[in-house]
């Protein structure tokens, strides 16, 4: 004879948060005792039901206590073997004995529910050698043996479908945690426990059942840009962080045109997570400041442009200095900085050529005032060799050091003296009229002539 006695306890939390789940429906059984069905806290039915297999008087009772002690206890069945007694085939999968006995929860409606769990904490009350386990443990039984096999069954079923194992004991042996994880979907949920022994001192515990879901999360990513307008943007991910696909509204970014735009990620799985946004900045192009350089004379050695600009901006120039002529210089900011090219001038100054007033031409040995030290166009410098007036000189004006002009020459003609000449006057008797003799030599030379005697 084959008696079944199952102690159940629940100690759950109405949608209470465990752990980052959520607790969806709970049963404490508070019902009187001897009570074979009842209401879960979240309005699922809960009900105890024992199936027959042989013939003969069959009674099933269901005892309620306090605290853990809420026992379910089946007597009166007669014969014991793991084929059914009339049949003689093998009993259902989970129960070896003439009576079956299932604890039924459900259906439970889990839609729009993420990733459902179901656990449960199943121990052995008594290990001390009372329960057997013939098959080893390694499945529920499906067979006729020749002796007992006490089991502790725990299965789940979604939307109807086949009964799934999630929890198993064999004898005192615990198999396979009561626990599948918080990864079921479906629309509906049913729980059934089964449970086999051959005493009523062979006793096993359900306690600490649960029926949870995970709260929805938001998908992350990580930020995008900030971008350069015109600048080849990246793609956005259909997947986030966490794994998560779904699409994006824009689907993808511009960056046409400078501002802050929002792009929203809407996922797939609508159930477990949220819609998220992510704010993609595009900036205009900043333009580079330089001070301005100053300008140069032909040939002046210029110094380097700066490789950074006054505001921060690292780049290139071109071409190469040029000395010689007025340029235009090109800056190309470093790729992926956010800045526009931008120019800058170098003026060349072509050299000033001095002008003076042509000086006189002297007479060797004649004083020759100093020349000037600055032209008539306002160039200041010196002059060499220093005046000499006995014989026509050039003279070189070299401009001060630093102004832009080029230097010049200025000839001094010295002229020697020139010997008058006249004709010879003819001879007088004395007292004779002599005419007077010529102020303007045969040569052009004017004088006075004056008598030595």
């Amino acid at each position: 004879m084959k008696n079944l006695f199952l102690v159940f306890s629940l100690l759950l939390l109405t949608n209470s948060i465990v752990l980052g789940q959520i607790i969806l429906t709970q049963e404490t059984f508070n019902e009187a005792a001897n009570s074979v069905n009842g209401t879960m806290t979240g309005g699922q039915p809960w009900s105890v039901t024992s199936v027959n297999s042989c013939s003969g008087p069959f009674t099933f009772s269901v005892q309620t206590f306090s605290g853990i002690n809420r026992a379910f206890k089946e007597a009166g069945a007669t014969g014991f073997g793991c084929c059914y007694c009339v049949s003689g085939i093998p009993d259902p999968m989970g129960t070896c004995g003439d009576v079956s006995n299932f604890l039924n929860f459900g259906p439970i409606d889990i839609s729009n529910r993420c990733n459902v769990g179901i656990k449960a904490t199943i121990s052995s009350v008594n290990p001390v050698g009372n329960k057997e386990c013939y098959n080893g443990g390694a499945a529920p039984i499906n067979a006729c043996l020749s002796g007992g096999n006490d089991q502790l069954l725990c299965e789940y079923s979604l939307d109807g479908g086949p009964w799934t194992l999630f929890g198993f004991m064999c004898g005192d042996n615990l198999i396979q945690a009561a626990n599948t994880g918080n990864v079921l979907t479906g629309n509906t949920l049913s729980l059934r426990f089964m449970i086999g022994s051959q005493t009523p001192d062979e006793i096993y515990w359900i306690d600490d059942v649960q029926v949870s879901y995970m709260p929805k999360t938001t998908p992350t990513f990580t930020q995008l840009g900030p971008y350069c307008v015109g600048q080849s943007p990246a793609v956005l991910p259909g997947t986030s962080i966490e794994g998560n696909a779904g699409t994006w509204t824009p689907s993808t970014i511009s960056t046409a045109m400078s501002g802050s735009i929002v792009y929203t990620f809407n996922p797939t799985n609508t159930i477990c997570f949220n819609p998220t946004t992510m704010t993609v900045v595009v900036n205009a192009a900043a333009s580079p400041t330089f001070t301005p350089s100053p300008s140069y004379c032909a040939g002046d050695p210029i110094p380097a442009l700066p490789t950074t600009s006054n505001n921060g901006y690292t780049g290139t120039w071109s071409p190469a200095i040029d000395n010689t002529t007025t340029t235009i210089y090109t800056f190309t900011p470093t790729p992926g900085l956010c800045a526009s090219p931008t120019t800058l001038t170098i003026t060349i100054n072509q050299p000033t050529i001095p002008t003076f007033t042509p000086p006189p031409s002297y007479c060797a040995g004649a004083v020759i005032p100093a020349l000037p030290t600055t032209s008539l166009n306002g160039i200041n410098g010196s002059w060499s060799p220093a005046i000499d007036n006995t014989m026509t000189t050039t003279y070189t004006f070299t401009p001060t050091p630093g102004l832009c002009a080029s230097t010049t020459t200025l000839a001094i003609t010295v002229n020697q003296p020139t010997l008058p000449t006249f004709t010879p006057p003819p001879s007088y008797c004395a007292g004779t009229a002599i005419p007077a003799l010529p102020t303007t030599s045969l040569n052009g030379i004017n004088g006075i002539l004056v008598s030595c005697y």
